[in-house]
């Protein structure tokens, strides 16, 4: 934690403090009133308000980047904003859903590269960086109409290239096989990945996602319990153990890419609605 901010949270907890005492004196709410009364609540609530909102807001500002994106546009085929095609397959639009579909003649992907500053190089973007903390969050859906209930494929969603884009470079996010909700990460093509089992998920059926990372430490997984509506932690790969991005690596350009495989001849949809992104940003 920066100086400034713990010079900040001193004062604070010392007014707090002051005020408390003014109260059980007698100063605020009257003689010897006790527990706080609604107006003591209320002074207290409009100070830290005025103390903290400005700072907190300066503190997003200056310090995090974040995308959120609802899917709402395909803008050509190249530069900045991508959609990949490859083999038998097809990326549409419907209302505020993006779907790839691969059908049974081929095993296919599809990944979008989003490049959020201008003029970045191809290989290093001067907002995005493995060597910060980040998270994302997201949706998805899959469904199988060759078989509704024996779903076949292999389907990710990762901060990150997806696996058949072929390049050197790091990710971490979700895959999905078949019926089976993984946690994944890699830090290179050439270093494999590693996965961790989250929980047994079904077809023609929409999650939310969350993923943590912490840079050299861990990531943690997160899936919203569709009955409760709560994040739900369901699992964790630690840095030196699984094959976590190395801070350093500086292949930083891919944003974000779904990718979806078939297996054994079915017929698959992979969906998505939104993805949202937050990173502590680099400082140069």
């Amino acid at each position: 934690m920066k100086k400034e901010w713990i010079g900040f949270l001193i004062i604070v907890l010392i007014f707090i403090g002051l005020m408390a005492e003014d109260f059980k004196f007698g100063k605020v709410g009257g003689e010897g009133s006790y527990p706080p009364d609604v107006d003591f609540e209320r002074s207290v609530e409009e100070v830290l308000d005025k103390l903290l909102s400005q700072k907190i807001f300066n503190s997003v500002w200056n310090d995090f980047f974040h995308y959120f994106t609802n899917f709402d546009s395909m803008e050509a085929s190249t530069g900045d904003n991508t959609f990949e095609e490859t083999g038998s397959i097809a990326v549409t639009l419907d209302g505020w859903e993006v779907a790839t579909e691969v059908d049974v003649t081929a095993a296919s992907f599809m990944q979008k590269v989003q490049i959020p500053t201008l003029g970045a190089a191809v290989a290093l973007n001067r907002n995005l960086s493995w060597n910060q903390p980040q998270r994302f969050r997201a949706n998805f859906s899959f469904y199988d109409s060759t078989d509704t209930n024996d779903p076949q494929h292999t389907s990710y969603l990762v901060r990150g290239v997806t696996p058949q884009s072929n390049y050197d470079h790091p990710y971490f996010g979700f895959k999905i096989t078949d019926t089976t909700l993984y946690g994944v990460c890699r830090d290179s093509s050439g270093g494999g990945e590693s996965t961790v089992s989250l929980m047994t998920v079904a077809n023609a059926t929409a999650y939310i996602v969350e993923v943590r990372y912490a840079p050299a430490d861990k990531i943690i997984f997160l899936v919203q319990n569709n009955s409760t509506l709560k994040m739900e932690e369901k699992g964790t790969l630690i840095y030196g153990t699984h094959k976590l991005p190395n801070p350093s690596n500086a292949n930083t350009s891919t944003f974000y890419g779904m990718e979806i495989t078939r297996e054994e001849n079915h017929t698959v949809q992979f969906v998505g609605s939104f993805f949202e992104y937050i990173q502590k940003i680099r400082k140069f």
